[in-house]
């Protein structure tokens, strides 16, 4: 998972193809095993009880477990966990929200890195010797499903919720994301005949595009399977922009949907699936050690940013003489704003 840059599910496969078999070294290698390919291939000992195939959830698991034991390796601590949980998920997530928390702000590895590409000693008109350290700040598109509400920081039930336990009230409303009545039964929109309009055009170029996949598939062109689901109901896990024009609406890219429409004509935004992270933002230095994490989850807005940098640097040494970001100077402002600063 780590050294090929898979998913669990991805994993999972690789595993149940490959090496699930008592005998895979037969099965991989059928030149070689050509008399004996055909009956080994569907062989299972009579007294094989459990199942031969893992689920991604086996993966996922098994990964957490031996990193907890790692990093309890590492820091010299021994690695406690409730036997009474309802699942190994719920098992393992109170020592994952331990180590992540305790790798936010200063808690990094490598966070008193310093070496002769990012650090440097100058000599000032007075004489006196300063440090010159610089820190670069960006975000990496690395999501993962969260709640459904805004910038919502609670962890889903699973994957299959959309929403958390404190929002869960929320399943009913109407997809349009400005709408606050319920949806109606059978659909994910309320009664008014627009939000309607919306939907049907939504699930319609959904469905044209399952079509193409599964014709594309008959027709023997290899179509790849997501290692990431969405929904089973066909919904993806976006936030879609419709522009309402008189012909009916058109969806637009909503990344480049800011803003009023130069054409007058009304747009709508709605989530019919679920929804991610906005992204995992890093803090690094210039020789691109990383100092430390933070995941934003509704946008990678300056305010957010301001607060994890404070996060990192709390106090003036730590602070590096230059902050490189791709907003800089709104998050200058922002920094030198007191009601901004942290207490």
């Amino acid at each position: 998972m780590v050294f090929g840059w898979l998913s669990g599910t991805n994993c999972a496969r690789i595993y149940n193809e490959a090496l699930s078999s008592p005998h895979a070294h037969i099965l991989n290698y059928k030149t070689a095993f050509s008399a004996i390919y055909r009956d080994t291939r569907h062989f299972t000992p009579e007294d094989w009880t459990v199942t031969r195939f893992i689920r991604k959830e086996d993966t996922m698991n098994g990964f957490f477990l031996y990193s907890l034991l790692l990093d309890k390796a590492e820091h010299g601590g021994i690695l406690v966990l409730p036997h009474d949980e309802a699942s190994q998920r719920d098992r393992l997530q109170p020592a994952l929200a331990e180590r992540n928390s305790a790798m936010e702000g200063t808690g990094q590895e490598c966070y008193a890195h310093a070496c002769d590409f990012c650090f440097h000693i100058i000599e000032n008109e007075y004489g006196q010797l300063m440090k010159l350290q610089a820190a670069g700040c960006d975000g990496n598109t690395i999501e993962h499903r969260s709640c459904k509400v805004h910038d919502c920081k609670n962890p889903l039930p699973n994957l299959r919720h959309y929403f958390c336990e404190d929002h869960g009230h929320f399943r009913l409303k109407c997809a349009v994301v400005d709408c606050s009545a319920e949806h109606t039964v059978g659909h994910r929109t309320c009664d008014r005949t627009d939000h309607r309009a919306l939907e049907t055009a939504y699930f319609t170029r959904r469905n044209a595009m399952f079509q193409l996949r599964s014709r594309l598939k008959k027709a023997g062109v290899a179509v790849p399977d997501n290692s990431v689901s969405g929904s089973d109901d066909g919904a993806q896990d976006e936030e879609v922009v419709f522009d309402m024009r008189p012909g009916g609406p058109v969806e637009l890219d909503a990344d480049e949907c800011e803003g009023k429409p130069d054409t007058g004509n009304r747009r709508m935004r709605a989530i019919f699936g679920g929804r991610w992270t906005h992204n995992e933002q890093l803090i690094m230095r210039p020789c691109g050690v990383i100092l430390s994490r933070a995941t934003l989850f509704g946008s990678e807005a300056v305010s957010a940013v301001n607060l994890f940098a404070k996060a990192t640097f709390p106090t003036p040494e730590s602070t590096p003489e230059l902050f490189i970001f791709d907003n800089t100077v709104d998050t200058c402002t922002e920094a030198t704003d007191p009601d901004t600063v942290a207490p």
